[in-house]
């Protein structure tokens, strides 16, 4: 696990889920783009909510999601990004300079011909 820093922002992974949309799986590149981090004094306990830019190169979707990671001091894991990304709940990304470098990480993720 990763343990969050300051300088999460920016923070950048691809992976592939293994679902078979096309002969390369499910290509899926991310980017944190938002993070604020939220304690309860009351219990003790905390919470990061992690907004995260997306693209599915498989699908040719991209978007943004919500991830709220739980009382624990890491980064969104590519299961819970996922798991947001399925719900069908993310929004559009304006920043479309971001968006084609995510697409390019993806690309190159791609098995070799």
């Amino acid at each position: 696990m990763t343990t969050i820093t300051s300088n999460c922002i920016g923070h950048r992974a691809v992976f592939n889920t293994g679902r078979q949309y096309t002969a390369d799986g499910q290509i899926i590149a991310w980017e944190i783009i938002g993070h604020q981090h939220d304690e309860d004094d009351d219990y003790g306990l905390f919470s990061d909510l992690f907004v995260v830019s997306f693209v599915d190169y498989s699908r040719g979707i991209d978007g943004t999601v919500r991830v709220c990671v739980l009382d624990e001091d890491r980064l969104p894991t590519n299961a819970e990004i996922l798991r947001s990304y399925d719900r069908g709940d993310y929004g559009y990304d304006d920043d479309r300079q971001r968006v084609h470098k995510l697409q390019q990480m993806a690309h190159f993720a791609r098995k070799p011909e």
